[in-house]
């Protein structure tokens, strides 16, 4: 550990710091998850300190004070004045540029920004933010640092928001944006975006646990400090609450009502009695159109195919960013009889289902509709007309927002992922989001939403507008992945090889795993990527997936394991040529080569993966570990040493209780259920 010092301005303040983590540490010692040994050396490192001048010998110093640029530039020109040379100065700022407060500093290039998150021990990423004239050392070395204290470390340029709250902007400010036009209510929203997307709290709940004296000033802060750039924009409602005092949980009342702490939570209306459902016509343009066709027959609907629909039929359509007003006279539909749904995600991943009316549907068509759609038990709301219902609007703008991120290079794209997963709790990162459910179709959303709204909020970034265009995965990014190789050339060696560590222990955790690991790609896999690859289990790729060791190709030697498994997988020659030439290699021909498992149709892969995890997820663990294991030490055994492995491993499974399971299901013609 770290000797730590603390100083702060309030009498006694440090002390009691001191005091509450000490507390900390003795209720972990009460649970038996630390000794009293490591309770006592840790507080022994801890020691409050009266002034500035204590503080000469520290070689880093971090400031957490009010966030004010005077205040902050007042104090580090003091430490400047006290600490050695060498020193590290860290602001962890969360709203101001790095750069002005270490404008007036002797030596600017020393000051990086260090931000955490709240709770700090809970919450494992740390921006470290370049100003202009931050040296690149700098910047690793508090990399470095951060992870020795267990945290993941993302770097970003010095831009407002830095990569959590910029990227986090979309998520809120959309759904507020469905709520003013009155598409649907709060509570309605907060259960589609869980429901069909999977994030933990709809946005209205993460507002409330927030409280808006803290995100609405946010808002208007980055929307600001961008020059009011319209994908920021915030909302009336959240000012207008603001102002009225409604803030959320911690008042009692925000968009919820809270008794006793816990969220009053309003009915979902019920799913309307019909006495029988009309014919169902789909539209030709609907959005997975054969699956919404299997879909209506699972649900026994009786399905209209002629080339328009009869005048009693219910016309179904599913448009990606459209609003069904658009759709019905686009298409010449009678919109009294018109219903839109939702089918930007597969309906098989969602629990549930989202239809939208437009200005002149009947209400017997929209019971007729709700009650079709609900009949296997799937929760079903219904809106009124939104161009891109509700989670397209807020997936596509979430998308959008990270892929300007990434094009105005404020962090890379692998960084953007593990701060907004780890930083915002998301299900997926962003860009991860767009290439799970296809660059086009997150294009068509924006582009259609634009022509609806006439918004520039919703124009396309060129990122996604490009990598949208040609196929490419949004994540990938080989430029900004050389840029910081580049600048980290002058980085002491050691400290490199400490951060090559990262990439090595998550190919050792891959390789170690007691479960599959399935590769998905799709777009590029070059460099560290294709590495990963190879050390999955099994690799599904699109058809217009490539891969490249480009290691050589900027003179570089492979890393990540790269050599160890091809050399494992090809012969000699072959795993030579691909470490040495770099060639862009297909998905075609690495299956061809054993290397690839499947390949899919471009946008599938992921899909792919997942029935695959499915199919080995009803297999017994125990089997699956021990074939894993076999498979990875079988190069490094001799034949006689690898049938006494096979022989151990098949005896300690017979005798698991597993395998009483599976030869009685076997038996008995029925599934088993293993442990």
């Amino acid at each position: 550990g770290s000797r730590v010092l603390l100083l702060d301005m309030q009498p006694d303040a440090a002390a009691s710091a001191r005091g509450s983590i000490q507390a900390q540490w003795q209720r972990l010692q009460d649970k038996g998850r630390i000794s009293d040994e490591q309770a006592q050396g840790w507080g022994n490192l801890l020691e409050p300190v009266p002034t500035i001048a204590d503080l000469a010998s520290c070689d880093l110093v971090i400031e957490a004070i009010v966030e004010r640029l005077d205040a902050k530039q007042a104090l580090f020109a003091q430490l400047e004045a006290v600490v050695g040379p060498h020193a590290v100065l860290a602001t962890n700022t969360s709203s101001l540029a790095v750069t002005a407060i270490g404008a007036t500093l002797r030596r600017p290039e020393r000051l990086a920004g260090f931000h955490f998150f709240n709770p700090v021990p809970l919450m494992k990423v740390v921006e470290v933010i370049a100003g202009l004239k931050t040296a690149p050392t700098v910047c690793e070395s508090l990399s470095h640092y951060a992870r020795q204290m267990g945290h993941t470390p993302v770097q970003a340029q010095d831009t407002p928001g830095f990569i959590v709250n910029h990227a986090g902007r979309g998520f809120g400010t959309e759904a507020l944006r469905i709520v003013g036009e009155g598409v649907a209510d709060f509570a309605t929203i907060d259960r589609i975006l869980r429901d069909q997307v999977g994030f933990k709290l709809g946005p209205f709940e993460l507002m409330d646990l927030t409280a808006l004296d803290v995100s609405h000033p946010v808002m208007e802060s980055i929307y600001h400090q961008y020059y009011e750039e319209p994908r920021f924009r915030p909302s009336v409602i959240t000012a207008q609450r603001l102002a009225g005092g409604i803030l959320g949980k911690k008042v009692g009342e925000g968009f919820y009502r809270y008794e006793n702490g816990v969220a009053q939570v309003p009915a979902e209306p019920a799913v309307p009695e019909v006495a029988s459902i009309p014919p169902v016509w789909v539209s030709t343009r609907a959005a997975r159109r054969a699956e919404l066709y299997q879909l209506l027959k699972d649900l026994g609907a009786t399905i209209e195919t002629g080339a328009s629909p009869s005048q009693t039929a219910i016309s179904l359509v599913a448009p990606l960013g459209f609003d069904i007003t658009t759709v019905a006279v686009v298409e010449r539909l009678d919109p009294a009889r018109t219903i839109g749904i939702d089918m930007l995600i597969d309906d098989a991943a969602t629990r549930r289902r989202v239809l939208a009316t437009n200005p002149a549907t009947r209400v017997d068509i929209r019971d007729a509709a709700h009650a079709l759609f609900a009949r296997d038990g799937k929760a079903v709301s219904v809106i009124r007309d939104s161009g891109g219902f509700v989670t397209q609007r807020v997936v596509a703008t979430i998308v959008n927002i990270a892929s300007d991120i990434c094009q105005q290079q404020i962090c890379s794209p692998r960084d953007l992922e593990t701060a907004v997963t780890l930083g915002l709790g998301y299900p997926l990162g962003p860009l991860a989001m767009g290439d799970r459910w296809g660059p086009t179709n997150i294009l068509e959303v924006l582009f259609n939403m634009q022509t609806v709204y006439g918004d520039t909020r919703y124009r396309p970034s060129p990122w996604l507008r490009r990598r949208g265009a040609i196929g490419l995965s949004l994540a990938f990014c080989s430029g900004g992945n050389l840029l910081r190789l580049q600048a980290s050339r002058q980085a002491d060696p050691q400290v490199q090889a400490q951060s090559i560590e990262g990439l090595h222990s998550w190919i050792e955790t891959i390789r170690t795993f007691p479960k599959p690991v399935i590769a998905a790609v799709e777009g590029a896999a070059a460099g560290a990527g294709f590495s990963l690859a190879l050390a999955c289990d099994l690799v599904v790729a699109a058809r217009n997936a490539v891969f490249v060791m480009a290691y050589s190709n900027v003179a570089l030697s492979p890393d990540g394991g790269a050599s160890w498994s091809l050399s494992q997988a090809l012969p000699r020659q072959l795993a030579t040529e691909i470490l040495m030439c770099g060639d862009r290699l297909t998905a075609q021909r690495l299956h061809d080569l054993g290397i690839v498992n499947r390949v899919t149709e471009p946008g599938s892969a992921l899909a792919t993966a997942l029935a695959l995890a499915e199919q080995l997820n009803a297999r017994a663990p125990n089997v699956l570990a021990s074939i894993k294991e076999l498979v990875s030490d079988a190069p490094r055994n001799t034949l006689s040493a690898h049938l006494a492995s096979e022989r151990d491993h098949f005896v300690k499974n017979l005798h698991h209780a597993n395998a009483g399971a599976g030869i009685a299901a076997f038996l008995d013609k029925h599934t088993p259920q293993y442990e």
